[in-house]
Parts: C-alpha cells; sequence; structure tokens
C-alpha cells in the first residue's frame, strides 16, 4: 500500500512483497511488506502482524518525514534489514509509543534500521 496521506486505526496481518526470493529485483526490494510512505505521513493507532519484506517488513518511510504513534508490530520480518520498520534518507522521522514484539532481520535492525538520515545544519 503506498501511503500518501495519514493512516490511523488500522490492522495489517500477514502481507508481503511476492518475490521474497529475488533480491535482485529493483521494485521489490525497496517496498515495505504493509505500507511504503513516499510522502509526508502520519501512521497511528495500527497494528502490524507478521508481514514481511526485504526491508521494513510492515513500513519502509524513504526520503519524507514521518511519525508513527502508538503502533504494534508484533512478528515482522525484515529478509534484509527492519523487520518492522526501515527508514531510508528520511528528514525527520518520530516513532512515539509503540510497541514491538518478535520482529526480526538477517543483516540489521530487528526492529527498526535506519539508513543515510538527512541532517539539516
Amino acid at each position: 500500500l503506498k501511503c500518501q496521506g495519514d493512516v490511523s486505526n488500522c490492522i495489517f496481518v500477514g502481507n508481503s512483497i511476492k518475490d521474497l526470493d529475488t533480491r535482485d529485483v529493483f521494485y521489490d526490494y525497496f517496498l515495505g511488506g504493509t505500507l511504503n510512505v513516499f510522502s509526508n505521513a502520519n501512521v497511528v493507532n495500527c497494528m502490524f502482524v507478521n508481514n514481511s519484506a526485504h526491508n521494513g517488513g510492515a513500513i519502509l518511510i524513504s526520503g519524507q518525514d514521518g511519525v508513527i504513534s502508538g503502533c504494534t508490530f508484533i512478528g515482522n520480518v525484515g529478509l534484509s534489514k527492519g523487520g518492522a520498520i526501515y527508514a531510508l534518507e528520511t528528514h525527520q522521522m518520530s516513532i512515539v509509543g509503540c510497541t514491538l514484539t518478535g520482529n526480526s532481520a538477517i543483516n540489521s535492525g530487528g526492529a527498526i534500521a535506519i539508513e543515510g538520515i538527512c541532517v539539516n545544519t
């Protein structure tokens, strides 16, 4: 699901990127299992259970600002990075009051992986 706005009070269970075995497929590699945030968005009071993707088993945020608040992440898997959340080159991102349980990733960020944060000076 491409997210271009706010998402609230949703439950996402068992979503995945279909070609998880094909690591050289660029499109699949940079998609989260459930939500893909490519514009400023707030994700509030949502539950993510048993979702999977290469990066960001539940959510992938790329190049934008985001707030993830009051969400629950259980058993999500990132085959590379970010079992629950993968943030790539975000400007500002906040994760507030969330519960992360039993999420995993093979390379880094069992629950959360953050890379290439842009810092304004």
